[in-house]
């Protein structure tokens, strides 16, 4: 009996397949060590899909994948480094919905995992989204 009211009320959420495409700008940080001053991430698209619960009218839950291919650089007074890098986000979040059937505004947050691969080195940091 349990089990087919988990499945009716499975039943009656909605499901979203989302998919997202953007750009990201060049962003620069202070890098000191190993003879560099500065690390920054050129500009380039990104791509990614989520999946969409509705948990509650006008509230949702997705689990979000965005993939950016990007070129890094180490930059130094004397000397620079280049290499191709992959940026990749994992997050988890919520969202509220806002409006009429047919518009509706939306606002989340999100929180996961920043992912940065390149064939030299493979961090993974705390990822945040708005």
């Amino acid at each position: 009996m349990a089990l087919l009211g988990l499945g009716q009320q499975l039943a009656a959420q909605h499901l979203r397949l989302n998919g997202y495409g953007g750009y990201t700008f060049a962003d620069k940080i202070s890098f000191s060590g190993y003879g560099y001053d500065d690390a920054k991430l050129e500009d380039s698209p990104h791509y990614g899909f989520g999946l969409e619960v509705e948990v509650r009218p006008l509230t949702a839950v997705e689990i979000y994948y965005q993939w950016q291919p990007t070129t890094g650089r180490l930059l130094g007074a004397l000397s620079s480094y280049e290499t191709d890098v992959t940026v990749s986000y994992l997050m988890l979040g919520g969202l509220r919905y806002a409006g009429k059937e047919k518009v509706k505004g939306f606002g989340g947050l999100m929180v996961g995992a920043a992912f940065f691969n390149s064939e030299d080195v493979d961090a993974t940091k705390l990822g945040v989204g708005l």
